[in-house]
């Protein structure tokens, strides 16, 4: 059956593996060369010792940590080969001629730097092709245990007693009773050492590539373990053929010890720099996630107080006149015919208004839907101020400027503007108006009052913005409202603090004509 793998899982996959041989390839590239001798160069055993026991240390650490998070008993195993080799580093110091000592003490039998080679070349590329190689069903059941720290304790502590801890007290208290390994004198190891250890990496490398090939659920840096299991081979190889410590073949097996204790630990490297931009990049998504679910609510609200602030007004108006038809059947014809009119026209208001919110709750605040048509300004103005009885509104539009726009939001915009100069001013309210261009009129709004305090005016138009030196009632939404339905026009509205007026801007006509005639009830159809 042949398994499907995504390409960018298959080619992250790969790369360990094409790294890995290319480690044979190097060999054979120095082969021709390998009795070479070097120039000799002082402190290369404890430099090499140093830089291995901080690599394999830091390994092991990072791997732990992992376990801790995710649970997988891979892990511990990876990490005790690693701290299992860190362990044969050590004693490797306390054994070698020129690391912290001249002439050491430890283990000074002729054959225990062979031994302690021996253990660190077999240990841990055992232990990583078991952590590599395919695990029966029933293995992989108890694989994830629950007690993570103290299976971490046991697993890793483990493995140092059974190979470094049993190697140690061997060489300090037994040295005699370990069969011999390598001749001193001419740097060789005995054929069954070569035998065992070249036996035990080919097997490792073979059971960690097939591990790898069959396995689906293998990390980044169990692959990259790979090439550490590769390069302890190319070390075994290098080691066994070479004739001194500074030739070529020398070096290399230096290089590939190094490149074995390197491997991993860059891999967990750069996975923990790709979580933790994984983390930053789904921190600063939820984030905005919260931003926007916030905004949402905020528009809930918004829409909420709307409703409550801007129906208010022409529910009462409307209201108000039919109470009068209703309670009074002497008013005059003319001035029942005004209010009915004036009635109907609060009920188009109130019918559009309703589907402005539910189009702003929906599209969040998208654009308002507006209807232009040539409309007489000063007829508008005057329209206005009949809806304020109680109130000195002085109509200083000048006769014959038109405006292209929607009657419904230029009262709104107007409404809005006049109640707030009665709220927070003081009468009488002025609305004029200027053709500034022949596209664009200039309309003021101004009242006898303070005005707003220079600080505050920056936040006017903001949603639920009210100045902490008023304490009138509202829900400080009329010019926020009074700005979008400008804005839906093509205009714009600002606050002039010298004249004390909101001016805002319509398009203009370049010559008035005669309004279309309106067809009230499809008006009401349509918008409803």
């Amino acid at each position: 059956m042949c398994v499907m793998i995504p390409h960018g899982r298959t080619q992250g996959r790969l790369v360990p593996v094409w790294v890995a041989l290319s480690i044979p390839l190097c060999i054979l590239a120095i082969w021709p060369v390998q009795h070479v001798v070097l120039p000799t160069m002082a402190g290369v055993a404890p430099l090499w010792c140093a830089t291995v026991l901080v690599l394999d240390t830091i390994t092991a650490a990072l791997l732990i940590s992992r376990h801790r998070s995710v649970g997988d008993l891979r892990l511990l195993i990876l990490a005790t080969a690693y701290a299992t080799s860190a362990a044969a580093v050590i004693l490797l110091m306390f054994s070698l001629p020129g690391v912290f000592s001249t002439e050491p003490t430890f283990a000074n039998t002729g054959g225990a730097p062979g031994w302690i080679w021996l253990m660190r070349h077999i240990g841990p590329p055992v232990l990583i092709a078991a952590a590599l190689a395919p695990w029966p069903a029933r293995i992989r059941s108890i694989a994830q245990p629950r007690r993570r720290n103290l299976t971490a304790a046991l697993v890793v502590s483990g493995g140092l007693l059974i190979g470094p801890g049993l190697l140690f007290v061997l060489l300090r208290f037994e040295p005699g009773s370990l069969p011999h390994v390598l001749d001193v004198q001419t740097g060789e190891f005995a054929s069954w050492a070569i035998v065992l250890v070249g036996g035990v990496n080919a097997a490792a490398v073979v059971v960690s590539l097939v591990g790898i090939a069959r396995r689906r659920d293998t990390t980044r840096f169990e692959s990259w373990a790979v090439v550490a299991v590769v390069a302890w081979a190319g070390d075994v190889v290098l080691t066994l053929t070479y004739d001194d410590r500074y030739s070529v073949a020398g070096y290399g097996a230096r290089a590939l010890g190094v490149a074995s204790s390197l491997a991993v630990v860059v891999a967990l490297l750069h996975e923990m720099s790709r979580m933790q931009r994984n983390l930053t990049r789904g921190s600063r998504d939820l984030s905005e996630q919260v931003t926007q679910l916030v905004n949402a609510a905020q528009d809930r609200d918004h829409i909420v107080a709307v409703v409550s602030h801007e129906l208010r007004t022409p529910l009462t108006g409307l209201t108000g006149y039919l109470d009068l038809l209703v309670e009074d059947e002497d008013l005059p014809p003319e001035l029942r015919r005004r209010m009915h009119e004036r009635s109907l026209q609060l009920a188009r208001r109130l019918t559009l208004l309703s589907e402005d919110l539910l189009t702003r709750g929906t599209a969040q605040h998208g654009n308002l839907v507006v209807l232009p048509e040539c409309l007489d300004l000063q007829q508008q103005v005057a329209d206005c101020a009949a809806g304020f009885p109680g109130l000195e509104v002085r109509n200083e539009v000048p006769p014959g400027i038109c405006v292209h726009a929607d009657p419904l939001r230029v009262q709104q915009v107007l409404t809005n503007l006049v109640r707030n100069a009665q709220r927070h001013g003081a009468e009488p309210v002025t609305v004029s108006a200027v053709l500034t261009s022949p596209t664009e009129v200039r309309v003021s709004v101004a009242d006898e009052g303070a005005g707003v305090p220079p600080e505050f005016v920056p936040h006017l138009f903001d949603r639920y913005s009210r100045s902490r030196t008023v304490s009138a009632h509202g829900a400080g939404l009329g010019l926020s409202v009074v700005q979008d339905l400008v804005r839906a026009h093509g205009g714009d509205v600002g606050y002039e603090t010298g004249t004390r007026s909101f001016v805002f801007t319509l398009p203009a006509v370049s010559a008035p004509s005669e309004p279309e005639p309106q067809d009230v009830e499809a008006r009401l159809t349509t918008s409803v």
